[in-house]
């Protein structure tokens, strides 16, 4: 059997039986497999050497022998980190919040069917902190007015402290209405990378304007879909059937258009030729995503009027209303994923 080191060139000849097996090049000393060859191809070669000049020919006989003795497994010992470097390099990935730099992600994969696994999206760690704190926070701040309101009927003074605590209420409100939007974004883009619960934004908490920019964002969203409705309810005063019907198509383009704002992270996203395009080229699943929206929509306005008429109902509903926020968000980022070469937008 003849053939070449494939590091140095070098020919070697090794008797037949060796096929298959490992050795060392007597001159560089490199591991090599010897080559399984058919009979009819072994002979060719033997011709080829027999037929060549005398030094060449020689030089093909001159390596009779080949260090084929088996490599113990323990010479090539697998790269081990210590444990110091290893809880080092844990502490650093938890500096950048679970991933380093270029460190690719490992794909997560779905445990139960996609129709029942997308309600328990919101369910991981990350997202139940998010969503306990967000609805937690305000109702306790309610359950304080409460409580000065009643102290100030026995001790005057506290007037100020109720007052205090209806300012810090409603500031908390609407500081906690423009995180779980700015989360439900981070969970747009998230799942269109392809995650599948909520994501961590621990090591990303974002300032107060960015929290400003991207609340006006979607609020522009909103406003652009539900125009038309507004419109009407303006001019005629009246809440009947054609608003209904022209806030339910607002709810219909909405999913739509505030995926295009958050993944455009521009109003550019609002070009109602881009909008339209896209729900004709994706009609039958987006419409998976549209009875989502339409419940958000009942969600937030329920929600609103029973926390103004001071109801702990109110503050269940926005719990609900941000749980399925969250879940909405989830589908509109694998929508995007599953469908991002039929909508085309980067062209």
């Amino acid at each position: 059997m003849k053939f070449r080191c494939d590091k140095c060139g070098r020919k070697l000849n090794v008797p037949d039986s060796l096929a298959g097996k490992k050795g060392r090049c007597p001159q560089c000393r490199h591991v090599v497999t010897v080559p399984t060859q058919p009979a009819s191809d072994a002979r060719a070669d033997n011709a080829a050497a027999s037929s060549a000049p005398p030094e060449q020919a020689s030089s093909l006989l001159d390596v009779t022998l080949l260090d084929v003795a088996p490599l113990p497994a323990e010479t090539v010992p697998a790269p081990q980190q210590s444990d110091e470097g290893e809880a080092a390099l844990q502490r650093l990935r938890a500096m950048h919040g679970g991933r380093l730099p270029g460190e690719q992600e490992p794909v997560p994969r779905r445990t139960l069917p996609w129709f029942i696994d997308i309600f328990f999206y919101p369910l991981s760690k990350a997202g139940l902190t998010i969503l306990l704190i967000c609805a937690g926070v305000p109702f306790l701040l309610r359950i304080m007015i409460r409580f000065f309101m009643a102290f100030t009927i026995v001790f005057g003074p506290a007037l100020i402290l109720w007052v205090v605590a209806i300012i810090f209420h409603w500031l908390g409100v609407l500081l906690f209405l423009l995180y779980i939007n700015w989360y439900a974004c981070e969970c747009i883009r998230d799942s269109a990378g392809g995650g599948i619960r909520a994501v961590d934004t621990i090591a990303t908490t974002p300032g107060l304007g960015e929290l400003l920019a991207q609340g006006w964002r979607v609020l522009v969203c909103a406003l652009f879909v539900t125009a038309p409705a507004l419109v009407y309810v303006a001019r005629t005063h009246r809440a009947d059937q054609v608003f209904r019907v022209l806030y339910g198509v607002g709810g219909f383009v909405f999913p739509m258009a505030l995926l295009a704002v958050v993944m455009y992270d521009s109003f550019a996203g609002l070009n109602p030729v881009l909008l339209l395009r896209s729900i004709l080229r994706t009609h039958v699943k987006y419409c998976v995503l549209v009875p989502f929206c339409y419940l958000l929509c009942v969600l937030v306005p329920f929600a609103g009027h029973y926390m103004l008429a001071t109801s702990p109902s109110g503050y269940l509903l926005m719990l609900l209303a941000f749980y399925n926020l969250l879940i909405l968000s989830h589908l509109l980022g694998r929508f995007y994923r599953k469908n991002e070469e039929r909508l085309d937008w980067d062209a």
